[in-house]
């Protein structure tokens, strides 16, 4: 803008209150007493510039393995008519495991809980007892 624009608005042409020379020994002082200040914290090298992946992994670590270790997986062990309605609720018309109800494992070996459906008689008792002890045991792993 011109110094007649200026003089229309109000605004004077005012010098600054320092020169170049001393402009650039403030700005190599303030310089100076930021790379002090920074010097004497203790910081992780690279904390302050790390990746979103890198930090979005770290954070789900621990969900994950909170997952796995407060999660319950099902072995389905079904008797009569009551195994066709578990095997209907594994199945694709309502696909429980899709949307996250439960996992049916299909060995006991990988399963923490047993799911029997139907009456157990005294014949299916000794069956039934013997998947059970092939089941790991909680918090052994």
């Amino acid at each position: 803008m011109s110094d007649e624009a200026n003089a229309g608005n109000g605004i004077e042409n005012a010098q600054a209150p320092y020169d170049d020379e001393e402009f650039l020994n403030a700005e190599k002082k303030m310089s100076l007493l930021v790379e002090q200040s920074l010097s004497q914290s203790e910081k992780a090298s690279g904390a302050m510039f790390t990746k979103l992946s890198e930090v979005s992994k770290s954070m789900t670590k621990g969900l994950i393995k909170w997952g796995r270790t407060n999660s319950l997986w099902p072995l389905q062990f079904g008797l009569a008519c009551c195994a066709i309605e578990l095997m209907d609720f594994g199945a694709a018309r309502i696909d429980a495991e899709r949307k996250g109800y439960l996992l049916f494992r299909a060995t006991p070996r990988q399963c923490d809980v047993m799911l029997v459906a139907g009456w157990v008689t005294k014949s299916m008792v000794p069956r039934i007892k013997r998947l059970t002890n092939r089941c790991p045991l909680r918090g052994t792993s």
